[in-house]
Order: structure tokens, then sequence, then C-alpha cells
């Protein structure tokens, strides 16, 4: 039986409350904070997360006693031998009683406090569900706190999220294949963690590191690049130019129409939105053709108009300039 003996020992409420204080401040607080004053907040706050990560993963893995609690769990075990030895020779939690009175031993006046690591059926257990919670709950929250601390931020956030995906795979090897249980609670519990951990660790790659390339499956949110583009003086396409161009693209969210639903609640749909904005169309001889508000669609041909009143029809390729 592994342990860790402590001189102090810090009650999970605390982190609970320490959690939901930093839930409710995201939430109502930090959109009022300066952009000056952003840098130095959410660098503070990607160490708290590291710490508070540590702290609930702490928990998870591990159970408390004090000397009390030991000797409590001693004398239940000892009642549930004696019932037990009424009616069988056999005694299926002797090694466990064994353990206990070994670590009653190791209690003493400076370590108090007996940290045991749990079993794995311990860490599927329901008692442990407020502990999974608690440490999706620590990703949620700190999600974009880690962005800011470059450029090692977002990578200790990718690693976390790789170690808590490692782990979940590893129970749903044991449940699933181990055990026969496809469909437990236990399984289908632990594939919602992974494909939540992959959407926060897959935006988080994207939001730092990601492509600058249309339609990638890793493509940033917004960026500024260039790409190829033929320019049509007229609809004919008879002439046309292929040139570079200075483009912009970034994704709004909008809100939709309001509906009722069969409670007749209001509900608004929103809705994400991509664009791709021209900005400059440059000529082989250094000029360029200036653009407001020129929105491109790969394949397409958008009737756009110059920086001087002249029409032009601007066809996005998916050639990006190298």
């Amino acid at each position: 039986m592994t342990y860790i003996k402590s001189k102090y020992f810090i009650k999970p409420i605390v982190l609970n409350w320490t959690v939901g204080i930093l839930v409710v401040a995201d939430i109502f607080i930090s959109k009022y904070i300066p952009q000056e004053d952003r840098q130095t907040l959410e660098t503070i706050l990607t160490f708290i997360y590291i710490i508070l990560f540590l702290w609930a993963t702490f928990y998870f893995f591990f159970k408390s006693y004090d000397e009390w609690d030991i000797e409590n769990q001693i004398e239940k075990l000892e009642d549930e031998m004696e019932k037990k030895l009424k009616y069988s020779d056999n005694f299926d939690k002797a090694e466990l009683l064994s353990k206990y009175k070994k670590v009653l031993v190791e209690v003493s006046d400076k370590t108090p406090f007996i940290h045991l690591r749990k079993t794995k059926e311990e860490f599927t257990n329901m008692s442990n569900i407020e502990n999974y919670l608690m440490i999706l709950l620590i990703f949620f929250v700190g999600q974009f706190s880690f962005d800011y601390l470059k450029t090692a931020g977002p990578t200790i956030f990718i690693a976390m999220i790789l170690i808590s995906i490692i782990f979940c795979l590893r129970i749903l090897v044991w449940e699933g294949l181990e055990r026969k249980n496809f469909t437990s609670h236990i399984t289908i519990g632990h594939a919602i963690a992974i494909y939540l951990l992959f959407a926060w660790g897959k935006n988080s790659y994207i939001r730092s590191y990601g492509d600058e390339i249309l339609g990638s499956y890793f493509e940033k949110p917004e960026y500024k690049t260039q790409y190829y583009v033929n320019v049509f003086p007229d609809d004919k396409g008879i002439k046309n130019y292929r040139l570079q161009a200075f483009i912009h693209v970034y994704s709004e969210t909008e809100e939709g129409e309001t509906s009722e639903d069969r409670f007749g609640q209001e509900l608004t749909e929103s809705y994400t939105t991509k664009y791709i904005i021209v900005d400059k169309v440059f000529w082989p001889n250094g000029g360029y053709l200036d653009f407001d508000d020129c929105q491109l669609e790969i394949g397409d041909k958008v009737l756009c108009s110059d920086q001087e009143g002249r029409d032009w029809y601007i066809e996005l390729t998916n050639e990006k300039v190298r």
C-alpha cells in the first residue's frame, strides 16, 4: 500500500471554494479589467491554475486519514471479519486490514496525517466523481489564461491535457476490455471526458500554434496571410490576372432569430461565421489595389470596388503564397 505522511492537510472543500470563486470572477469580473493589466493578471492566474490542478490531482489519487479515521477503518474491518468468519473460513479483506494496522503505527505527532493511494476501483467509484469534475472545471476555466504565458503556457496546458487523456484511456481499457463493461457509466463518463479534454487541447494548440492555411484542421481562428487570387476586369472571364493578395481571416459568433420551445421559453440560436477579407492585391510592378470590406470565398468570383471606385471580379484560389 503506497502512502505519504504529512504534518498538515487542507480539506477538499477549500479547493472547491477556491475554484468556485475563480469561476465567478472569470465570468463577472474579467471583462471589466483593462487590457493593459490583462497580461499580468492572466500570467498570475496561469500559475494558480497549475497549482490547483496539482492540488486536485492529489485528492484524486489519494485518500487522507488521521489517526481517528484509520482506527475507525480498522474497527469496521474487524467487525466485518468477525461476521464473515462465522460463515466462512476466508476473509478477503484480511490483507487490507493488515495494511491499515501497519499504517496506524506510522502515525505520530510529527506526522498526524496519512495519505493512501487509491485503487483502480476507488478511482472510478462515484465517491471520486467530485474530483473528476473539479479537474475538468479547472481545465475549462483556465484554458485561455495559459495563452498569455508564451511560449511555455500553451505547452504546459497541452501536456496536462495529454496526461489526463492517457489516464482516461487507461481506465477505458481496464473497464471496457478487462472487465467487459463497454456501456457502463464509467466507460461513457471517461469517453465524454476524453472528448472534452481533446477539444480544449486542440483549441489551445490552434490558438497558439495553429496553421494559417484555409480549410486546415488546425486553422487559426484569426490570422493575416497572403494567397493568390484571380482578378477579372469584367464578368466575362476572358482576361484575368493571377496576383498575390493580402487577406484577413477571422470568425465571429452572431445571434440568430429568437424562437420559443414547447414550454414557451425563448431560445436564441447563435452561429459562427467565417470571414475572408481581402485588404490589398499587388501588381507585379509594385502597385496595388486597395479594397474595403471585400469578402471572398474560395473558387467563387466576388464583385468588389477598389480605392478608386473601379469594379473587379476577384476569385480566391487555394494556393498560398510561399
